[in-house]
């Protein structure tokens, strides 16, 4: 398939500090590369570069074959839609509310927003109640709205920051098997994730970076114990 984001020679970071050097990578259509690596290597920050909320000083982001700025990326259906880590939804608003805007930042029409509606709704269960207020939700509770209202749009490309946060055992073998659909329905997915292994267990490939740069990128079947050791402790 084809490739539906690149990262050129990118350099990036926050006010004077650079945070990522010549970072070079890419992921195509229907694929999931993982991203993992110790805290601190910049595995937030290349995910940020896309959306453009990091500053960028050198190299390009290309999208669809298209040289973006942050400023100018597409968000929602057929674009680009990101689940930032932690605290990504509105705590203050019932279950039905986030979803309703949700709806109305990712969808153009009303029929769009109907169908986000119901898809959302699937990925939740009927167990959501949607009446209630996010606030007493559990942080797993939480974690899976956002990953739902994230998951249900219509993208190219999702790139998720740890969105197995605070999930269970069972939430994340869900979780897992939702962000696989998508990309076996054809979109590309960039995962940023601390759980290791359960990661690897879906990903078509891994970069590991370490300090800002590329340590390696590699099959999950090729990271071995020895391999994930040395990038980490070495």
């Amino acid at each position: 398939m084809s490739v539906a984001l690149e990262w050129r020679d990118i350099g990036a970071g926050y006010g004077r500090v650079h945070v990522l050097h010549e970072v070079s990578a890419a992921v195509r259509r229907g694929e999931l590369l993982a991203v993992i690596g110790p805290n601190g290597a910049g595995k937030t920050t290349l995910l940020r570069a896309v959306i453009g909320s990091v500053q960028i000083f050198a190299g390009e982001i290309v999208v669809e074959g298209v040289r973006i700025s942050g400023d100018k990326w597409a968000s929602g259906d057929g674009g680009i839609v990101m689940l930032p880590q932690g605290q990504n939804v509105f705590v203050d608003m019932t279950i039905a509310e986030n979803v309703q805007v949700a709806a109305h930042t990712f969808c153009r029409s009303h029929a769009d927003r109907v169908r986000y509606r119901q898809r959302v709704s699937a990925l939740l269960g009927r167990a959501a109640g949607m009446n209630r207020k996010v606030l007493t939700l559990s942080g797993g509770e939480r974690q899976r709205l956002a990953l739902s209202l994230t998951l249900a749009v219509r993208a190219h490309l999702f790139l998720l920051d740890e969105p197995l946060l605070n999930l269970s055992p069972d939430g994340r073998v869900s979780a897992l098997s939702w962000i696989r659909e998508c990309v076996d329905a054809g979109a590309a997915a960039v995962v940023v994730e601390q759980n290791v292994t359960d990661i690897l267990s879906v990903a078509d490939r891994v970069l590991i970076l370490k300090s800002g740069s590329i340590a390696t990128t590699a099959r999950p079947s090729d990271l071995t114990d020895d391999v994930l050791r040395r990038e980490w402790f070495a």
